[in-house]
């Protein structure tokens, strides 16, 4: 298959989003971590979700916020294997003014979704790369040939 024009605009394009998505959220987390105020958690039950291949887990962590509020929230994460159980402590983030939104302070729950959207950004520019290599590559042999 011949990389056209076309497939190269549109790799650079794709790789460029995911790395603009990649560096918007790790400017939103910073800015939550930086504003948010941190509090003891703990894990009261695990919610068990069926996914296609297998049971999922998600904590449910309970908190008290600086208000005295007690506040229960469901971690965004996931795992086939339950990584806490009822009673574990885990640091809790939370935005002051709105306190249901609560984050687990492990680093999947913090940094997970950057981290995917990175990871697709490299490998986009990886793709990227070998295919400006390989046209570039292509340009000079047919050059050396046609001499």
């Amino acid at each position: 298959m011949k990389a056209t024009v076309w497939h190269r605009r549109l790799l650079i394009a794709v790789t460029t989003i995911l790395f603009g998505v990649f560096g918007f959220c790790v400017i939103q987390e910073r800015l939550f971590i930086r504003n948010a105020e941190q509090a003891e958690g703990r894990v009261v039950r695990l919610e068990e979700k069926p996914g296609k291949r297998q049971m999922l887990y998600y904590p449910v962590v309970e908190f008290r916020s600086g208000s005295g509020e007690v506040i229960e929230f469901s971690s965004a994460w996931s795992s086939s294997e339950p990584t806490n159980k009822a009673g574990d402590i885990v640091k809790v983030f939370y935005d002051p003014e709105d306190p249901h939104s609560a984050q687990v302070g492990d680093w999947l729950s913090l940094w997970g979704g950057a981290a995917i959207v990175g990871a697709l950004a490299l490998v986009f520019a990886a793709l990227t790369c070998g295919l400006y290599y390989r046209v570039s590559f292509n340009r000079q042999r047919r050059a050396r040939g046609s001499r």
